[in-house]
């Protein structure tokens, strides 16, 4: 199954949505799953194809992935810290 840019938009929507405001707030997986519609197998593929673009970071949080807008993309930074 290749990428799909729509998906790609609609999580990043979801995930523009919960930061207005200019409050960080990310989303669970299962946050995303619920909003959209799609698998959380499905979600968790597109974190990773937008994390690896840098536009999303991941943070865990024991077995809980929290997923924030990347507020700097053009700067790398280190994802998937354990919290």
């Amino acid at each position: 199954m290749m990428a799909s840019p729509k998906t790609e938009e609609k999580i990043l929507s979801i995930l523009i949505d919960s930061n207005k405001n200019n409050r960080r707030r990310g989303c669970s997986i299962e946050e995303l799953h619920q909003k959209t519609g799609l698998s959380r197998t499905t979600i968790s593929k597109y974190i990773g194809i937008l994390e690896a673009k840098n536009k999303v970071i991941v943070e865990l949080y024991g077995n809980m992935k929290i997923v924030y807008l990347n507020s700097s993309p053009n700067e790398t930074e280190e994802s998937g810290s354990k919290k």
